[in-house]
């Protein structure tokens, strides 16, 4: 997995979280070429596809402290790609 395509799922996190937008928006939005690779993409760094994120956020079922790990876990990367 690319430090670019991780950083556009935490974005894509976000926008999901609104439930204002479709995963096509969403994927255009980050900057996946389709809703399909952004889905897979999705699922292999957070674990759950799209559509079960967005439902568990919107019914407060997934706290999103929970993903607070992965997101450390990130920015640790984020530092060693800079040096």
């Amino acid at each position: 997995m690319n430090f670019l395509n991780e950083y556009r799922v935490y974005r894509s996190r976000e926008l999901l979280a609104t439930g204002l937008y479709t995963h096509k928006q969403i994927a255009a939005e980050v900057g996946f070429c389709n809703e399909f690779y952004f889905s897979r993409v999705f699922k292999k760094v957070i674990g759950i596809s799209p559509s079960v994120y967005a439902k568990g956020v919107n019914r407060k079922e997934i706290p999103l402290s929970q993903f607070r790990d992965l997101c450390a876990d990130w920015n640790e990367r984020k530092k060693c790609a800079l040096y």
